[in-house]
């Protein structure tokens, strides 16, 4: 069989036609897994990092963690499922319907194949956009691929999660009654202390209180320490540390919403920074969200930037009513207006 050779400047133009941009591009990043995930269904992450380095390397420089970043924050958007073990798998395609004829898709489907249907597919980051004439377009789309036609609340899962606020912390107690595990049940796998939660004061602001060395005499509830690992670990607790007292483990997504719920009953809600920027709101913030109010903004944001624990969203102006809205009802929180 004969076999074709092809130079860099070929192959850049060929990724460039088929992806629609180049590594390292998040959005170039992105499709790729996408297309293995497609192709593989489920497989391990290692091996899917690994698969995705060597198929860049005649492009551009990535390392596995640029890769693991990429597969995190698809995760949180619904991009991709992640389980035990390492495993990753495909999922299924979702549209979110965000407003304006504008449709945010979502899942494992290559981009190629959307192009059938919409020959104008818009990466956002790592989201991908189809704007739409009539509502044929979509149904016969949804038909064609098995998917879903979502509302945004629904995608989000606000539906299926509590607000933050008493509620919350009421069905922590009930867990706590029902579920807790007996003191320092996790001191083995702690390295260092445990830090306890204090939210914001008027007079020492700061978006998500913060996280102080456990003193002998902190009553606090909401703990954090780091297992060997170098993973976070997060319990619930009556008052005092989970060494010497009852607790509940809380993922990282129920430690994100205890952490608003306490801010609001020490009568101190997180403030968010908000910056106005031509078409687009920019919305600026240190703590971590729950994982539903975070899929939100990531759905109907244009721009996302992500610096540690930094992150800011660009929000187009006819959209942000709603997102202020819906930020106060479920999380609590307060907006600081900045100078652009």
């Amino acid at each position: 069989m004969a076999m074709n050779t092809i130079n860099i400047e070929q192959l850049r133009e060929a990724c460039q036609n088929y992806i629609g941009c180049l590594p390292p591009d998040e959005g170039a990043l992105a499709e790729m897994l996408r297309c293995e995930l497609w192709a593989r269904k489920v497989t391990v992450r290692r091996f899917l990092c690994n698969g995705i380095i060597s198929s860049v390397q005649p492009l551009g420089s990535l390392s596995i963690g640029d890769v693991n970043t990429a597969l995190d924050e698809m995760d949180l958007a619904g991009g991709i499922t992640t389980g035990a073990r390492g495993k990753v798998a495909a999922t299924p395609l979702r549209v979110v319907n965000i407003g304006k004829r504008r449709l945010r898709i979502f899942g494992t489907l290559p981009t190629r194949l959307i192009r059938d249907c919409f020959p104008d597919v818009l990466s956002v980051g790592m989201v991908r956009e189809v704007r739409i004439d009539n509502d044929h377009q979509i149904r016969s789309f949804l038909d064609q691929y098995g998917g879903l036609l979502l509302t945004l609340e629904r995608w989000a899962g606000f539906e299926c999660t509590l607000s933050a606020g008493p509620e919350w912390l009421e069905l922590l107690g009930d867990n706590l009654d029902t579920n807790g595990i007996s003191p320092g049940s996790y001191d083995e796998k702690l390295v260092g202390e445990w830090y306890v939660y204090s939210p914001a004061t008027q007079h020492k602001k700061k978006q998500g209180g913060q996280w102080n060395k456990s003193g002998s005499a902190d009553s606090g509830r909401l703990w954090r320490g780091w297992s060997s690992y170098n993973r976070p670990m997060y319990f619930w607790t009556e008052g005092g540390n989970p060494s010497s007292v009852r607790s509940a483990r809380l993922s990282r997504d129920e430690s994100a919403r205890t952490l608003f719920s306490l801010s609001l009953e020490a009568n101190a809600p997180i403030e968010l920074s908000i910056r106005p920027l031509g078409t687009h709101m920019i919305l600026e913030l240190d703590a971590y969200l729950p994982l539903a109010e975070y899929r939100y903004l990531v759905t109907i944001s244009d721009h996302q930037e992500i610096r540690d624990t930094q992150r800011s969203f660009s929000i187009p102006i006819e959209f942000w009513p709603n997102v202020e809205s819906k930020l106060r009802e479920r999380l609590g929180v307060v907006f600081k207006h900045m100078e652009s």
